[in-house]
């Protein structure tokens, strides 16, 4: 206010800049919350076929043994060899993919927030 800065200028040269870890973390954890969802898939939807992902993934991981028997015989025989929890971790691993790829671009922020909010002396 002193210089002659405005509420806007004060926020976009002083405020923003700070808050960039904390915006960095809440955006993080709300698009794991949104992206890890499956409930509301579930609840919303009739139609498997129209499940999201994360639905059908929770639907795939709770019934895989049924379903691993429901579908046709070749299928089945080559399945039957992979071990549960095998299919199990595979969905569970490309249900991360998008995690792992958002993550790499917010840590610079994590590692400036560390350095800015440390003890320096």
């Amino acid at each position: 206010m002193i210089d002659g800065a405005g509420h806007l200028r004060t926020l976009i040269s002083v405020i923003l800049p700070v808050l960039k870890p904390a915006l960095a973390t809440v955006g993080l954890f709300a698009f794991v919350y949104h992206w890890n969802d499956w409930f509301t898939g579930k609840l919303f939807m009739h139609n498997p076929a129209n499940y999201p992902l994360q639905t059908y993934l929770q639907t795939l991981l709770t019934n895989f043994s049924d379903l691993l028997r429901a579908s046709g015989s070749n299928y089945y025989e080559l399945l039957s060899r992979m071990n549960e929890q095998t299919g199990r971790a595979a969905q569970l691993f490309l249900a991360l993919i998008p995690t792992l790829i958002v993550y790499p671009f917010l840590q610079k922020y994590f590692t400036t927030g560390l350095v800015m909010g440390s003890v320096k002396g």
